[in-house]
């Protein structure tokens, strides 16, 4: 028994007035390892954590044809490949946000 029960959610709401809208959105994430990652000869890491991640992006729109939004992610324990030392952790947290038109 490798793995442990993780709950995950999203929450989300929109808000409509005649042509226009705003929304936001809040949620979290969790991914495993895969077998290969933990158990592969020489690259494998039994050791590895799951990747975790939350995240939120919020919008307006027009119209539901034109929209623009800001989203913002954190990703901790990211698993990353090294050539010399197989599968690891990431010992960093990544944070990866933008916009979209």
């Amino acid at each position: 028994d490798e793995f442990e029960d993780k709950t995950t959610y999203r929450l989300g709401a929109k808000r409509v007035f005649e042509r226009f809208f705003i929304f936001g959105n809040y949620a979290t994430s969790y991914k495993t390892q895969t077998l290969y990652q933990l158990y592969a000869p020489f690259i494998g890491n039994k050791d590895l954590k799951p990747q975790e991640s939350k995240g939120y992006d919020v919008g307006f729109g027009i119209d539901s044809r034109v929209y623009f939004s800001y989203f913002w992610n954190k990703i901790e324990n990211s698993i990353e490949f090294d050539f010399l030392k197989g599968y690891q952790n990431s010992n960093q947290t990544s944070f990866i946000k933008g916009y979209e038109i």
